[in-house]
C-alpha cells in the first residue's frame, strides 16, 4: 500500500537558479526536477551530457580532458556563463571539483552542498585539494550536509562561524510502499556504487557465510562502475553465481520495487554522511546493516532499528545479515522503526521547502561577499 502522492504546489514568485554539480548524479536530477516543478528557471552547469525537462542544461567542460587546469577552465566559464545569464541564486553539489568551479566563478549568494568525502577525506587529498576545499567552503553563503559528523568536519575546514544547516535530499515517501510484500526467497539488497570506498567485497564474502545459514537467500547488488568485473569475478570464485545478481542501474520505479522485496539493506562503506539509499531503505520498512561511522550513528541504534558493524569485518557482517533474516517479526518491527524516522526526517517536499526557503532568505539578507 502506498500513500497518496504530495502535489508539488506552484511558487508564486519563481527563482533563477543555477546549479552546479554532476550529471550523472541521478540526486542532481531530482532535486532539479522538484525546482522545476515548483516553477522555478533552472540552469544547471555540468561536464555530462544529459537531459534535465524543463531545465537549461549548458555543459560546461567534457568530464575528461584539459589535465590539471581543468577545474581552472570550468570555473572561468561558468563565471562568463552566470555574467551573461546571472541568477538569483548559485547552488554547487559537491565541495571538491564543482565546488572549486563555484569558488572561481565568484557569483552570489552560493550555496554549497557537501556530499560526505569531499570534505571527510580531505587528509588523504593531499595540500593543494585540501586548500581549494577550504577556500570553496570558506566562499560560501550557506553550507548544508546530511550529517552532524559531515558539518562538523565543514566547519573544522571553513570556520568556527562557517553558516551550516542540517539538510538531506530526501525521498518521495509516497512512492514508497508502507506494507511492503518481502520477497521469497529472502533477498539481501546493496544499491552502492562499484568502487573500492564502498567495500563491497565485503558484502560479498559475508553472503557466501550467510547463504550457509540461509539457503534460499539471494544478493541483490544493484549499481554500476569500474569494479563491477572485478565484482562478478569474486561472486564466481566463491561459487554464487546463481545467488548474486548484478542488475545495474535501475529505473526509479524497478528500484523501489527491488526495496520492498528485499528483507535487509546492507551499505557498509569506509567513508560515508547519509546517502540516500540509507534514506530509501528506511522510506521501505527495511532492517538495515551499516558499517561502524559517525554519520551512520546519527540513524542507528544498535539492535533497535538495525545493526552497526566494524568497516571490513565479514564475520560481524555475515552475522548480523543473518540474524535479520533469521528473526523476520524483530526485523519487521525495526522496519516499522525506521519508516516511522523517514517520515518525520526524509521526505522530499519538506526537505525542499526548507531549501527553498533558505533561498529566499539569503536573498533578503546582505552578502557576507561581494
Amino acid at each position: 500500500m502506498m500513500t497518496k502522492p504530495q502535489p508539488i504546489e506552484p511558487v508564486s514568485y519563481p527563482l533563477n537558479i543555477a546549479v552546479i554539480g554532476d550529471g550523472g548524479s541521478i540526486h542532481n536530477r531530482f532535486f532539479m526536477e522538484w525546482l522545476v516543478q515548483r516553477g522555478h528557471r533552472v540552469t544547471f552547469l555540468t561536464d555530462v551530457p544529459v537531459t534535465v525537462p524543463g531545465a537549461i542544461v549548458h555543459r560546461i567542460v567534457p568530464r575528461r580532458g584539459f589535465g590539471p587546469l581543468r577545474h581552472l577552465i570550468a570555473g572561468k566559464r561558468v563565471g562568463a556563463y552566470l555574467r551573461r545569464f546571472p541568477p538569483d541564486i548559485v547552488h554547487a553539489h559537491n565541495v571538491s571539483g564543482y565546488g572549486y568551479w563555484a569558488l572561481l566563478a565568484r557569483r552570489h549568494p552560493l550555496v554549497m552542498t557537501c556530499w560526505g568525502s569531499d570534505v571527510l577525506r580531505v587528509p588523504e587529498e593531499g595540500y593543494f585539494q585540501e586548500v581549494a576545499i577550504v577556500e570553496s567552503l570558506r566562499s560560501a553563503d550557506l553550507i548544508t550536509g546530511d550529517a552532524h559528523h559531515l558539518l562538523d568536519e565543514a566547519r573544522r575546514l571553513a570556520s568556527p562561524e562557517a553558516p551550516l544547516e542540517w539538510w538531506q535530499f530526501g525521498v518521495p515517501l509516497e512512492r514508497y510502499s508502507v506494507a511492503p510484500t518481502r520477497g521469497n526467497p529472502p533477498i539481501v539488497l546493496s544499491t552502492r556504487r562499484m568502487r573500492p570506498l564502498y567495500r563491497l567485497e565485503t558484502i560479498i564474502h559475508a553472503f557466501r557465510r550467510v547463504a550457509e545459514f540461509v539457503p534460499k537467500a539471494q544478493l541483490v547488488m544493484i549499481g554500476d562502475d569500474y569494479l563491477r568485473p572485478d565484482l562478478e569475478a569474486l561472486v564466481r570464485e566463491l561459487g554464487l553465481s546463481r545467488r548474486v545478481l548484478f542488475p545495474g542501474w535501475t529505473e526509479e520505479a524497478e528500484l523501489r520495487d527491488w526495496y520492498a522485496r528485499a528483507s535487509v539493506f546492507v551499505s557498509v562503506p569506509e567513508s560515508d554522511s547519509t546517502p540516500v539509499s540509507l534514506l530509501e531503505a528506511f522510506a521501505s520498512s527495511l532492517p538495515v546493516v551499516l558499517s561502524d561511522l559517525p554519520a551512520n550513528r546519527e540513524w542507528v541504534t544498535q539492535n533497535r532499528n538495525g545493526a552497526i558493524v566494524p568497516v571490513g569485518d565479514v564475520d560481524a557482517t555475515a552475522h548480523a545479515i543473518s540474524e535479520m533474516l533469521l528473526q523476520p517479526e524483530r526485523s519487521k518491527r525495526w522496519g516499522r522503526e525506521n519508516r516511522l524516522t523517514a517520515e518525520k526526517h526524509c521526505g522530499r517536499n519538506t526537505n525542499m521547502l526548507q531549501m527553498e526557503q533558505w533561498y529566499r532568505e539569503l536573498l533578503r539578507a546582505p552578502l557576507r561577499k561581494g
